[in-house]
């Protein structure tokens, strides 16, 4: 492994996953590249501004993780080969195929959600905005603000509520077997 500048790791490790990928940790770098980014998305898509609580942990891990990886020698780097931070394996088990394709209607729901979502951001909001500007609807107002808001709470509580239930689990089958206790004696049931 050619020994990197102390210097441009630090300066490449103030964005997150630049200093890994500068050090030759590519996948590494990637992945925090899009834990990064993916937090941002989202935060900004669902208008989640709490969720951007989470990025300073990721910049610090990532600078941190830059820096320890640059004054590792040559055995610990021998011992710590790049690999992604996260694999689809390791998340929904070893067959993550199956089960995506087993859960291709949540991955629908998730596509439909996107596209109301959207159409809604880019047609229905204006619309509505000019009703408002027309018409000095002041409940409109507040509305068009906290729709998006409000679907994403009721979404997530329901997400919430549906981990706690859990998957519905198949009931025991009744059993037609009657234990008889002896001559005289009455079946138990």
């Amino acid at each position: 492994m050619q020994h990197k500048s102390g210097f441009f790791t630090f300066c490449l490790g103030l964005i997150p996953g630049m200093g890994q990928m500068y050090l030759g940790y590519m996948r590494r770098g990637v992945s925090l590249m899009l834990i990064f980014g993916g937090i941002i998305f989202i935060s900004a898509l669902l208008n989640l501004g709490l969720l951007c609580i989470l990025l300073p942990i990721v910049w610090a891990y990532a600078l941190f993780d830059a820096l320890n990886l640059r004054s590792q020698t040559p055995e610990q780097a021998a011992e710590n080969p790049d690999d992604f931070m996260f694999d689809p394996a390791c998340l929904v088990g070893e067959n993550w195929s199956k089960f995506i394709a087993k859960r291709h209607s949540l991955f629908g729901w998730g596509l439909i959600f996107l596209g109301v979502y959207s159409l809604y951001g880019t047609f229905v909001r204006p619309l509505l905005w000019d009703l408002y500007e027309k018409f000095r609807l002041v409940w409109l107002r507040s509305m068009l603000d906290d729709v998006p808001t409000l679907v994403v709470a009721v979404l997530l509580i329901a997400l919430g509520l549906y981990l706690v239930k859990g998957p519905a689990r198949p009931e025991a089958p009744a059993e037609d077997y009657t234990a008889f206790g002896g001559e005289g004696e009455e079946p138990n049931v």
